[in-house]
């Protein structure tokens, strides 16, 4: 296969790792986990499927290639890049968030204790008639 169609097979891929990266942010940012980790694993996908063509670089201008094509290739790859630095962002943010509303918990748990401490001793009831 000729660089001009190993650019032209995988922007095909590109676009759908772009879109999909895309649909990861926004099911991120509505809490939408299932969606997400089914985006990842599309992801997954598209990648190994760009894997099997073969190397290439879009970057490199010694390859030969169309350059309209290798521009358009290096373009999508830096919009795939800067959305996973988001998403990279929005997923610190939520892990930052949880570790808190742990740590809430933690210390809920600890007052729930200090007025109902556990004596570690079994109730006992007696009933008197009278």
């Amino acid at each position: 296969m000729s660089m001009m169609n190993l650019t032209e097979a995988r922007l095909p891929f590109y676009q759908a790792l772009r879109q999909a990266a895309l649909a990861q942010q926004e099911a991120l940012r509505s809490d939408d986990l299932e969606t997400f980790q089914a985006l990842m694993d599309e992801r997954e996908e598209l990648l190994a499927s760009i894997e099997r063509l073969g190397p290439f670089d879009p970057f490199d201008p010694s390859a030969d290639a169309e350059a309209s094509g290798r521009r358009q290739a290096a373009s999508l790859l830096a919009d795939i890049i800067k959305t996973d630095r988001e998403l990279q962002r929005l997923l610190a943010s939520r892990i930052e968030k949880v570790r808190a509303d742990l740590a809430r918990l933690r210390i809920g748990k600890q007052t729930a204790r200090a007025y109902w401490p556990r004596t570690g001793t079994e109730s006992l009831f007696i009933d008197v008639e009278g």
